[in-house]
């Protein structure tokens, strides 16, 4: 990530005449373990455009492959689409459908929580 990030800073920085750290953090990884975990990374991954407040819904953010994958627009030539389900759940119909209800329920609880903040 150094390799890839270092130089766009650097010119970025040079761009705007500023100095100092352009990334908040250290790029950070972490072993998936389990199909659950897969599951949440990528609920996570297609939530974040949603949480940052760029749209309302994750299937309306053009960069993401989340309305392609769960069949809402047809795929990109690039996206295998039944590589992603797989992981999700074995079988093939039921897969998208279990995407899409992990992604709802997160949904759902981070609205839940906003709630709670806001109202205290």
């Amino acid at each position: 990530m150094q390799w890839l990030l270092a130089p766009y800073a650097h010119d970025f920085n040079d761009r705007h005449k500023r100095r100092g750290n352009l990334f908040h953090s250290r790029f950070y990884s972490k072993r998936v373990r389990s199909g659950d975990q897969l599951t949440a990374t990528l609920v996570y991954v297609y939530l974040n455009p949603v949480r940052a407040g760029a749209v309302e819904h994750a299937e309306l953010w053009s960069w993401s492959s989340y309305a392609a994958t769960i069949g809402r627009t047809p795929p990109h030539d690039f996206l295998d689409r039944r590589a992603v389900l797989e992981l999700v759940d074995s079988n093939e119909s039921v897969a998208p459908f279990r995407l899409e209800l992990a992604v709802r329920e997160a949904r759902e609880r981070d609205l839940a929580s906003a709630g709670v903040r806001h109202s205290v």
